[in-house]
Parts: structure tokens; sequence; C-alpha cells
């Protein structure tokens, strides 16, 4: 009896531990802070972000993502003409999470790099790509092997502007909702 009830003890821990591969999709709201390279934003926030992930948690308080991430275009203006901004990304993350209420909720935090891919358009030409440091927070819910999540995320990055040779520090704040699926 004794041999049984440790076993299903061990099983159910066994089955408690989250390990494993998973991938997601989010979408969600940005914000791009130019540091006052375009005079004039049009609009600040822009709906209809996505990112798609590819994780493995090692064990139930931490896992590690490879993410890519498709911003959509910002306009503003740039020394007197229109321009349109886009944004891409691709990053590594580390997220040590803090499950509660039986590993229902997962609190977590995140913090990486990331390649920014930036193109410009309209008056001005110009691309570039970037080293950048990425940083969040979010909580999820966990329903079997998905878990949907609310986070915010910062991404923050130097860019050298071709034209006037300025170093400017920009960041793309980014709210989401995502689902991932373990596999």
């Amino acid at each position: 009896m004794k041999i049984l009830l440790s076993m299903m003890l061990f099983l159910t821990l066994l089955n408690a531990q989250r390990a494993g591969p998973y991938i997601g999709v989010a979408y969600g709201s940005a914000f791009y802070d130019s540091d006052d390279r375009l005079s004039e934003q049009h609009s600040k926030i822009e709906d209809g972000n996505v990112r798609f992930t590819l994780g493995a948690y090692i064990n139930e308080n931490f896992s590690v993502e490879l993410d890519y991430t498709l911003y959509k275009k910002f306009y503003g203006l740039y020394e007197g003409g229109e321009v349109e901004e886009s944004f891409s990304s691709v990053g590594v993350t580390a997220l040590p999470h803090w499950p509660f209420y039986q590993d229902t909720f997962d609190l977590y935090g995140k913090i990486g790099a990331a390649q920014l891919f930036w193109n410009e358009a309209y008056t001005h030409s110009n691309s570039d790509s970037a080293g950048a440091y990425l940083l969040g927070v979010g909580i999820g819910y966990r329903i079997e092997q998905y878990l949907i999540k609310i986070g915010y995320d910062l991404t923050s990055f130097s860019l050298e502007d071709a034209n006037n040779n300025k170093n400017y520090e920009m960041r793309l704040d980014y709210f989401y909702t995502a689902i991932e699926v373990a596999f």
C-alpha cells in the first residue's frame, strides 16, 4: 500500500512539473519613442503588432524563448518631410516564472537581447539594425497545456542617423495578449 501511495505521489509531482517546448503567438499595441528624432508623430500608439515565439520550459520556474516581433508602421515628420518607420526584431529571452494558486496562475519576468531592424520610407530612406535589450513582465493563466498571457515588454535600442550622424536612444513599448501551447 505504501508503495502504491508513493508511486501515486511521485506521478502527481511528475505531472505537475512543467518542462518541454512550447510555441506561442502574441498580438498587441506598441508605443514608439523616437527620442525626438521625429519632430511630430502622427500616431504614437499602433495596434496590430504580432510576435511569434518558440520556447522551452527548463522547469516550472524558468523558461527560454526565441521570438520574432513585427511592429506596425509609425508615421511622423523628419526634417520637414513625411516618414514611415517600421521595425521588426529577433530576440532571445530568459523568463523566470512564479506559479501560484495550484499552478493555475503564473507571474513572469523577462530579460534578453534582440537584433532590431529599422526601415524608413517616404521623403528620407534609411535602414539600419541595432542590438537591443528586452525587459518585460506579465501574468498568465494556465488551462492544461495552454497558457494565456497578458504582458508588457520594453525594447530599448540606439540608432545613429545616417543623415545627421546623431545618436538616438529609442524604445518600443509593447502591450500584448498571447497564447502558448506546450507540447
